[in-house]
């Protein structure tokens, strides 16, 4: 196996546009000097009277269709593949793309463009890599890709174009594409907040109610009864409603929400916040508060929803919280939603979207007057007050700082 490894340290961002315009001044040089050839061939054949040049500007000739049915037959016979080793990593740490190029064919490949997108599709920022690579007869070459993420999101990795070359780089075939795509999430550095800062909040939650969505472990409530699977525990079996129709039932708990917290996200950025540096660290910023309040809370086992206006599909989104591997799915989402430049207000949304439905309960109502609301500039609030305000810079001052009564 013959193996090209390409690493690529620095991101080079450039538009698509220019990144073709660059590949075709390739091809153009090569044939520039090409012809350059063949026209110093013509006139040395002109003045010179000799078979062996005029045969020689024949060969040059009709290596041209040779070449073209070259870099046809070597585009048919290429695999490609990408994939990207990990799904979670940190803002400015690195991670690695690879991808695999197979050459089914009979003949090496001299010459293998590879042009990789990665978007972010939070903040809207793409960086284009590009690498060439070899890879001989019946074997696969790799290259490798190491970039290191400055802002937080999801990052959409993708395969913009794939092109393989002649011998002597004249002609170039594109590979066709079949939506060859891997996703990687840029989690923000997390903050462990201290427990009593937000720990009033639970005492403030009234009444005993349950998810109707999800089972849980009270046992004062059965949210479902089901057939009994291998590994469920006796004690939860209906024994007299088991007896009656001869066959084992289990009884599900539900999930109690009277410590549920609310945590309004308004993803609002001002129309006067135009250039993209700004709004990605301002958005950094807010993913690095959201999931330190997220995390501190699943932690200590506080149950709790995240609710935002999805801008892309025109919807409120609510995402109960009660792990860490939710934490993480919700932050993907928001990353998805992305941010907006109309104005909305979220509790107001929440509260009449609520009401709107007949099965929830009344209690949800309530809800309003007990959320959190964070904001893309760095405010927090709670109960309609503001809390605090984060600054960009110094979030590390301000976590101790903070002392949040509720």
């Amino acid at each position: 196996m013959m193996k090209k490894d390409g690493r690529v340290r620095k991101k080079r961002i450039r538009s698509e546009k220019a990144g073709r315009k660059i590949k075709k001044w390739k091809i153009r040089k090569s044939i520039k000097i090409y012809t350059g050839i063949c026209m110093l061939t013509l006139v040395t054949a002109l003045f010179w009277q000799s078979v062996w040049i005029r045969t020689l500007l024949a060969y040059e000739i009709l290596l041209l269709p040779v070449l073209r049915l070259q870099a046809g037959y070597l585009g048919k016979n290429l695999e490609v593949k990408l994939s990207v080793p990990v799904r979670y990593t940190g803002r400015n740490q690195e991670f690695v793309i690879k991808t695999e190029l197979k050459n089914g064919s009979k003949m090496p490949m001299p010459a293998i463009g590879v042009r990789v997108c990665c978007k972010n599709t939070f903040t809207g920022e793409c960086t284009y890599i590009e690498e060439t690579a070899m890879a001989s007869a019946g074997n696969t070459a790799e290259l490798q890709f190491y970039l290191t993420a400055k802002h937080c999101g999801m990052i959409e990795v993708s395969l913009e174009n794939v092109v393989v070359q002649d011998y002597l780089q004249l002609f170039a075939v594109e590979k066709k594409k079949r939506n060859i795509n891997e996703e990687i999430m840029v989690l923000p550095n997390v903050h462990q907040i201290q427990t009593k800062h937000i720990s009033r909040a639970m005492e403030k939650q009234e009444g005993n109610h349950y998810s109707k969505d999800k089972s849980g472990e009270d046992t004062s409530e059965v949210f479902d009864m089901r057939e009994y699977r291998a590994g469920d525990t006796y004690h939860r079996i209906y024994w007299k409603l088991s007896a009656k129709i001869d066959e084992f039932l289990v009884k599900e708990y539900s999930l109690s929400e009277e410590h549920k917290i609310h945590l309004f996200l308004d993803l609002y950025i001002e129309q006067n916040i135009t250039e993209k540096s700004c709004i990605q660290e301002r958005m950094d910023k807010f993913l690095e508060i959201l999931a330190s309040i997220s995390w501190s809370m699943q932690r200590e086992n506080w149950h709790h929803s995240v609710i935002w206006w999805d801008e892309q599909e025109h919807l409120l989104r609510e995402v109960d919280v009660t792990s860490e591997k939710e934490t993480y799915r919700m932050l993907e989402q928001v990353c998805l939603s992305g941010f907006y430049k109309s104005s909305y207000d979220i509790e107001k949304l929440y509260t009449e979207q609520k009401r709107q439905d007949k099965n929830m309960y009344n209690a949800y109502g309530r809800y309003g007057e007990h959320g959190m609301l964070l904001s893309t500039d760095g405010s927090f609030s709670y109960d309609g007050v503001k809390e605090t305000d984060f600054k960009a810079g110094q979030l590390d001052e301000d976590w101790k700082q903070w002392k949040l009564e509720m």
